[in-house]
């Protein structure tokens, strides 16, 4: 047996012990069984133990989807670590005070979204370059268009997509949309990274990427910095010569811009389509304008679901790093608010 120490993990301190009790409490099926398995096969059974009790029973690690837990995670007794199922976790920050306040560590689901994010993002970007809605509809009458009408249609390579919040998940989408030609134009707060690739360009400016680019897409998380980042005078833009109007993928978070501003948007030209998975309240109020709107494509926050495999994979690597007393990666900062 080895004796209890502390030793420092960031923001908080994690005990390490001979057996630690890990609650899973999620909405993914088969979560529990899968987690299970990876313990046994990695020997673990006799320093870990699972269940399912309730959120107030004494437990060291929890692993669990934020709806469910983020009112009642400060409750649970000796909690030292907790591992988010989602990449968002603007949940846990409802109580921006408390928050700050919490000594455990949270992680989050990091690096295993990028290519879903990615399949959702072109899925789309082909679905409106090759006029896929007027090639169904026309399925639907048994009419068959006319070749010529299609030569129009832009061909990727002369497009440049736009991603609000240049991360691990917006690396993916770049490289994918690369793969069609397509260039990107990165925004973020942060340093320009020193090892761009050479189809990637930095801004540190969201009004650049309406002005310039043909496709704009929002990955970015929800803090006080991003709710309502996108106001008119950012989305509203100038563009050079004939340039058809951008078109708007929210994959991130519908706090970034006002529903009355994406309608403004594209009733006044500033935007030409809106592809809307998320939404500041969800699931979206069936008396939205954006249901019926004829520029705008909605699905049920969908864009990049947490996959069995993926999340059962990163939290096991999380958990024997725990267990040896190595830094966890993918931490929240109490402080930062992400």
């Amino acid at each position: 047996t080895h004796p209890c120490t502390w030793q420092g993990f960031g923001e908080g301190a994690l005990r390490v012990s001979d057996m630690k009790r890990v609650l899973v409490q999620s909405g993914i099926g088969g979560l529990f069984e899968a987690v299970e398995a990876g313990v046994a096969e990695r020997g673990w059974a006799d320093r870990v133990v699972l269940h399912s009790a309730p959120p107030d029973a004494p437990t060291e690690v929890v692993l669990g989807d934020p709806g469910l837990l983020h009112d009642c995670i400060d409750k649970v007794p000796g909690l030292e670590w907790y591992q988010s199922t989602w990449a968002g976790v603007n949940r846990m920050f409802a109580d921006a005070e408390r928050a700050r306040q919490r000594t455990f560590v949270c992680t989050r689901a990091e690096g295993i979204f990028g290519d879903a994010m990615a399949e959702y993002v072109m899925s789309h970007v082909l679905f409106l370059e090759r006029r896929m809605a007027e090639t169904m509809r026309a399925q639907d009458r048994k009419a068959w268009l006319q070749q010529e009408g299609f030569r129009s249609c832009r061909r990727l390579r002369d497009l440049k997509l736009g991603i609000l919040g240049y991360g691990s998940i917006g690396k993916v989408v770049a490289r994918a949309a690369w793969g069609f030609g397509m260039r990107t134009v990165g925004c973020t707060r942060s340093s320009v990274p020193s090892d761009l690739p050479e189809y990637v360009e930095m801004t540190h400016d969201p009004a650049e990427l309406f002005r310039t680019c043909d496709y704009v897409v929002n990955l970015l998380p929800e803090t006080p910095a991003t709710k309502g980042l996108l106001t008119m005078d950012v989305v509203q833009q100038e563009r050079a010569g004939t340039a058809a109007a951008p078109v708007f993928i929210n994959a991130g978070r519908g706090t970034v811009v006002t529903e009355a501003t994406v309608c403004a948007a594209l009733d006044g030209g500033a935007l030409s389509h809106a592809v809307l998975d998320v939404f500041a309240a969800e699931p979206l109020d069936p008396a939205s304008p954006f249901w019926t709107h004829g520029k705008v494509t909605v699905t049920p926050h969908v864009a990049a679901l947490t996959y069995l495999p993926d999340i059962t994979r990163l939290f096991l690597d999380n958990l024997g790093r725990y267990l040896e007393g190595e830094p966890l990666h993918h931490q929240v900062s109490w402080a930062a608010g992400y």
